[in-house]
This record gives C-alpha cells, structure tokens and sequence, in this order.
C-alpha cells in the first residue's frame, strides 16, 4: 500500500517563521555590510549614500529573505522544477524585475546586473533552507542540490556585489 504525505499550504505556511527566526542573526550582520558597502562611491564614503543606497539594497535582501522562506514555500506545488533552489531563483528573478522597474530603475546598467545577480542568489538560498522542513527531500537529494546550487549561489552574489560596486563608480 503507497502512502499519501500531505503538505498543504497551511502546513508549508507554519512553518515559515522556523526559516525566519533562525535567519535573522545572519540577516543583521548581512544588512550591516550593505550598509557600509552601500557608502561607497567615487569620494570615499558617504553616510547619505549609504543611507539611499543601503535602504534599496536592504530592502532586496529583506524582500529575497521573504521571497525565499516565505514565498517559495506557499507557493512551493506550482513553481516549475524539482529543487528548492530552482525555485527560489526564479522567485528572486520576479523580485529583482519589480525592484528593477520601481526602486532600482534609476541604477546604471551595472548596478542592475547586479541585482540580477543577488536577488535570485538570496532568494534561492532562503529556499533551499526550507529542503529540511518539507516532508519530500531525501538527504541524498538535499546533499546533490546543495553540491550544485551552493556554489553557483556564492559566484552569483560575489559577481553581483562587483557588479554593484562596479555600478557606484561609472
């Protein structure tokens, strides 16, 4: 006889504060550095520039930390692909094009680039956290993902912050 395991959006959706919570530590020292990095333009580094700048991009890394343990999850069934981190990329893709039409649609070509680079990175590793509360994962199957997504996710944020940095001085 198969078993069937339920994981209803209610289910997936009580579990989302667990990825919040043990997020946030990290969350803060991450906002920290956008903060400083986000001072940093052609004279060295401003306080009002890393307030301006530091409020978009923590407002992306607080939207792709919502995008991928939040989002994702509930919408977990009707997201295209198997893995966790596929998902949440193409979750971080939506977030980086409405912050790139609203907030960020005044940044240089480079600065997009990166935002492109970093939202669907974030977002694609919030989601991968959740691979430990779904009822579905095998820990061969996370421990494959991982492998393959943990590295491109690293290439993808280091790529975008130069991206960024990039941007500030054109």
């Amino acid at each position: 006889e198969i078993r069937r395991i339920r994981f209803s959006l209610f289910d997936r959706l009580v579990l989302t504060p667990v990825e919040l919570v043990t997020a946030w530590k990290a969350s803060l020292v991450a906002l920290f550095l956008i903060f400083l990095l986000s001072g940093l333009g052609r004279n060295g580094f401003s306080f009002a520039g890393a307030l301006s700048r530091g409020f978009t991009l923590g407002l992306t890394y607080l939207g792709a930390l919502l995008m991928g343990a939040v989002v994702t999850p509930a919408l977990l069934p009707w997201i295209p692909g198997r893995a966790f981190s596929l998902k949440g990329a193409q979750v971080g893709l939506l977030w980086a094009l409405l912050l790139s039409l609203t907030l960020a649609s005044n940044w240089s070509g480079a600065s997009l680039v990166g935002l492109f680079f970093i939202a669907p990175a974030l977002t694609a590793y919030f989601a991968m956290n959740f691979t430990g509360c779904s009822t579905f994962t095998s820990l061969s199957g996370v421990e494959k993902e991982m492998r393959i997504a943990v590295p491109v996710i690293i290439l993808s944020i280091v790529s975008g912050g130069a991206a960024l940095l990039v941007g500030r001085f054109l």
